[in-house]
């Protein structure tokens, strides 16, 4: 009758509770047909996969308390070791920043820079670079430009614009400067002349440019940078490796 077939498939998929355990298997899991047996977050039940072709009653992985509690441990451990890593980077940092190192920031030389102070042999500069006598003797007196020489600079990240005061009497007006680093050549006046950087770059905090005397066509490079004390300093490097430095000071 339909009332004896109703019961018939009631009584199948809703077993009696005293039948729900398997013989030293623990508690009643509902087999996996398909696939490794995972656990699933619904209790009594676990995931279909492609490996396995069943699952045993009883296994840790069909088991939902014992996959529950592996899943909880796993999970700590991933905390626990994502902190570490987290503390590591702040300890890089702080040992970068301890050591002097720079922590990736580009300087900004913005200001209004007059020239207070000047390093190295600056006649034996000229001479590797071909200059004659006669600049030489009226550099030398006009002490390389001290208290004359003048730097303007608006920077904008890798675009910076620079205005030059030179002490230099053959120059008329002030030298204009656009720089793009690291994009195309720039052409910089200087008490040596004219000179054409046919590259440049940041090299950590410094500005770095290597290029020609446009009249000798000897190399030239130069390094911008800030020295300990703030100042906004220029390096010049001849060809023959004769290092000249000035130093700025803030006026504004």
């Amino acid at each position: 009758s339909s009332a004896a077939l109703a019961h018939y498939f009631k009584s199948s998929l809703h077993p009696p509770l005293e039948a729900r355990t398997l013989a030293g298997a623990g508690p009643w899991t509902m087999p996996c047909f398909v696939g490794p047996c995972t656990a699933s977050k619904r209790r009594g039940r676990c995931a279909m996969g492609a490996d396995e072709s069943s699952c045993v009653a009883g296994e840790p992985a069909c088991n939902p308390e014992a996959s529950t509690a592996a899943s909880s441990e796993a999970d700590v451990e991933s905390i626990v070791q994502d902190k570490s890593g987290a503390e590591e980077d702040v300890q890089d940092g702080l040992d970068a920043a301890s050591s002097g190192g720079e922590l990736g920031a580009t300087p900004n030389f913005t200001g209004h820079w007059v020239l207070e102070q000047i390093e190295g042999d600056f006649d034996a500069f000229l001479v590797d670079m071909q200059q004659p006598r006669y600049i030489r003797y009226a550099a030398k007196f006009l002490q390389y430009g001290l208290g004359k020489v003048v730097v303007k600079c608006v920077q904008a990240g890798d675009d910076l614009l620079f205005t030059k005061t030179l002490a230099d009497p053959r120059q008329i007006g002030d030298v204009v400067t656009q720089v793009y680093v690291g994009m195309g050549a720039v052409q910089f006046v200087d008490e040596i002349g004219r000179i054409t950087a046919h590259a440049s770059r940041w090299e950590g905090d410094v500005l770095y440019f290597q290029g020609v005397a446009d009249d000798t066509k000897l190399g030239v490079s130069m390094r911008m940078f800030f020295d300990g004390a703030g100042r906004f300093s220029e390096e010049m490097i001849s060809c023959k490796g004769t290092s000249i430095k000035y130093y700025f000071r803030r006026t504004q």
